[in-house]
């Protein structure tokens, strides 16, 4: 006979006359078991939670200094106890989220590469003649006449001009 049976069994007979009664006496059923409570919580049937509750609730409503340190124990973990939502989380699901981030971040970058390499057509400005002719054209316009590749071309010129001076006088 489980626990949530026997409450109901105890609690279900009144008579019309008596005062209502919440709970018998607990000499009237035998006590419930608090052993190891920390490690059969979570594993007991709703009906049996809630009936170890409402005893525990019951027995707290009188001096605590009469309460065994089994129901003391029991009732400081069902208020406080680490199960339902505030249990920690699984150690082991810190290894399944990090194989499944690795996953998708590397699905995420092959698939990166292979469509700017298969789908995204290769544009004539990023050849690299394109880029050669680019760069001859903004040194002719002197966009950066402060550049490394500004001063060589300009003692290309310069070069080119005396060469080119040079023969006339001749």
């Amino acid at each position: 006979m489980n626990v949530a049976t026997r409450r109901l069994a105890t609690t279900a007979v009144r008579s019309p006359t008596a005062a209502p009664r919440r709970f018998l006496s607990s000499s009237n059923m035998p006590p419930i078991t608090l052993q190891q409570i920390e490690t059969r919580w979570p594993r007991l049937p709703e009906a049996e939670r809630g009936a170890i509750a409402d005893v525990l609730h019951e027995a707290q409503k009188g001096d605590w200094k009469k309460m065994s340190m089994e129901q003391k124990r029991a009732a400081y973990y069902i208020a406080y106890g680490a199960y339902g939502p505030r249990t920690g989380p699984n150690p082991a699901s810190k290894y399944k989220i990090a194989t499944w981030t690795t996953i998708f971040v590397s699905a995420a970058i092959t698939g990166s590469i292979l469509w700017k390499k298969y789908v995204i057509p290769d544009l004539p400005t990023m050849t690299k003649e394109w880029k050669e002719a680019e760069a001859q054209i903004a040194l002719e316009r002197r966009v950066d006449p402060f550049s490394k590749e500004y001063k060589e071309y300009a003692k290309k010129q310069e070069a080119l001009k005396k060469a080119a001076a040079q023969p006339a006088t001749e």
